[in-house]
């Protein structure tokens, strides 16, 4: 399952140093859902794009009410760096992705194979990009990194 692989992704990212802000551990029954997930990526120094096909397929849609939809436009209106992790190895090759806005958003970005159930490696990969990115591991909120999963 998804959310158990990106939940285990988390977990590494936290034991490396990193500030990982994660829905399930962020949106409460009760809270405002949009303004915690707006904060969650103004706050964020990097948006990190769990793609599937099914998260592909929601962008595509572009339905205005949609989660997915909202978080990937204010992470491009606010200029944040997005990382797509790819999550289902049939998603790899872009030319097998649904075609549409996903697309236009996601396809030209260098992505991070993140389809594999090693995520300890997958961890390093990501790290790695990080720190090419100049954000070097810490403990504080400005440099959190925001996932956004859909399934």
């Amino acid at each position: 399952m998804t959310h158990d692989r990106v939940r285990s992704l988390r977990h590494e990212m936290i034991n490396r140093g990193y500030s990982v802000w994660f829905d399930e551990d962020r949106l409460l029954l009760g809270t405002n859902i949009d303004l915690t997930l707006a904060h969650g990526i103004i706050d964020a120094a990097a948006v990190c794009v769990c793609v599937t096909r099914a998260y592909l397929e929601k962008i595509n849609k572009q339905e205005q009410n949609d989660a997915c939809v909202k978080e990937l436009k204010l992470a491009h209106l606010l200029n944040k760096r997005i990382l797509p992790l790819i999550m289902e190895s049939s998603m790899l090759d872009i030319k097998q992705w649904p075609w549409g806005v996903a697309s236009m958003y996601l396809a030209n970005m260098f992505y991070i194979d993140a389809s594999g159930d090693d995520m300890s490696a997958i961890a390093d990969d990501l790290c790695a990009r990080l720190r090419m990115l100049g954000m070097a591991p810490r403990r504080r909120r400005q440099q959190c990194i925001r996932t956004i999963i859909r399934i």
